[in-house]
């Protein structure tokens, strides 16, 4: 290994030690670490001179002798900007080195013609820049989180399950336009990345996010498994069954997303939407077919709604396999749940009525629902620079 790599590897060490004990004097830092107390003053003196660690003082001690000085990281080095983009929406967001947010912004706008949001974003970009009064040599990085399959090497979009139909540069575009280091990745991905820095001891486990989308990512040994294959961890796009519908994701007829992801869902009840057929969403909406929203009809469900218990208990099933399926390849020590399906206690209890159905094995004590509300998943792209340019993991 050369010696720039095991200084790279070192300055990782530290700085990862620095974060989980939030702060910590050399003494101690060099035991966790195992690295001699000569190399880890250099490494921390250099990290001190460029502000990256700080000194936050003497640790008060009866001890004879010379006190301990507890170090930090500085977590206002640099700035942090995320990008989160949907269909016909995008937002960005400020912060700090913590993954605090310093300012957000939101806009809906249609993303669908490639290019010409891409123009739109970079201008809205410089202005957000502007606005917080930010110079390039202040930011560590651009994070962003985009659906569908992305090549993570090249930072591109991929034509097939993509979010446009083409593949897109988006690194390199903006990289040219900005001048400013990009880190793109899909969505999923992404949130699992964040997931890990939310629960240390989470290591090899499975995140599944259910949404508009469906999606999930395999995490082993704190690493994204195949994180240079952009199809990995596709779940939401497994056959289910022979719907003859053609996905517009994946090309494909009968997968789960094109059947039961919130989308589908929305669109189901649309189409039976009625007095007689929905008469508790009939209500909820005041008879008006546009006030129709996937809460609505989870509310709906819990009140009983026929039509909706039918369709959840589908998914839930159909979802319940997947889980199932994945587990016996992967066998995973945690399996986490996102999305606000997953906080409804009906569609929950029909997910492990099916697993415990078909699984002797408790999976209750596996699987657990993640903190990551939807609006804190625009800031998931940040961890993503984090942990590739900071924390160098």
């Amino acid at each position: 290994m050369k010696i720039k790599d095991i200084k790279k590897r070192n300055i990782s060490k530290i700085l990862n030690a620095l974060r989980k004990s939030n702060s910590i004097s050399k003494k101690d830092l060099s035991e966790i670490i195992n690295l001699a107390p000569s190399t880890l003053t250099e490494i921390c003196s250099d990290l001190l001179e460029q502000g990256i660690i700080k000194e936050l003082g003497e640790v008060n001690s009866d001890k004879p002798g010379r006190k301990k000085v507890l170090l930090s990281i500085n977590y206002d080095y640099k700035k942090i900007i995320g990008i989160d983009i949907k269909n016909n929406f995008f937002s960005l967001t400020l912060t700090n080195l913590k993954g605090e947010v310093e300012a957000q912004k939101y806009f809906d706008k249609d993303t669908s013609e490639a290019y010409i949001f891409l123009d739109e974003l970079i201008k809205e970009i410089k202005s957000f820049i502007n606005e917080n009064n930010l110079n390039k040599k202040e930011l560590l990085g651009i994070g962003i989180s985009i659906v569908g399959a992305v090549d993570f090497n090249t930072g591109s979009t991929m034509s097939f399950i993509g979010f446009w139909n083409e593949s897109v540069p988006l690194k390199k575009i903006m990289e040219e336009k900005l001048g400013i280091p990009i880190y793109v990745n899909n969505n999923v991905k992404n949130l699992a990345i964040y997931q890990m820095f939310l629960e240390e001891e989470l290591s090899d486990f499975f995140f599944l996010k259910y949404g508009t989308g469906v999606g999930g990512s395999l995490v082993v040994q704190s690493e994204l498994f195949k994180k240079e294959s952009s199809l990995s961890g596709e779940i939401g796009h497994s056959i289910i069954n022979n719907d003859e519908n053609i996905c517009p994701i994946c090309k494909r007829k009968g997968c789960f997303e094109n059947n039961y992801s919130e989308r589908a869902i929305l669109e189901k009840m649309e189409k039976i939407y009625s007095k007689e057929s929905t008469p508790i969403i009939f209500s909820l909406t005041s008879g008006d077919r546009e006030n129709i929203s996937f809460d609505i009809i989870l509310k709906a469900g819990e009140s009983g709604e026929i039509a909706v218990l039918k369709t959840l208990q589908e998914a839930a099933d159909y979802l319940a396999i997947l889980i199932l399926n994945m587990f016996t390849l992967f066998y995973p020590k945690k399996i986490v749940l996102c999305g606000n399906i997953f906080k409804n206690d009906v569609f929950i209890n029909y997910l492990f009525g099916y697993i415990h159905n078909k699984q002797i094995f408790d999976f209750k004590k596996i699987i657990s629902v993640s903190s990551i509300s939807e609006k804190e998943e625009r800031c998931a792209p940040i961890f993503s620079v984090l942990k590739e340019k900071f924390y160098l993991l």
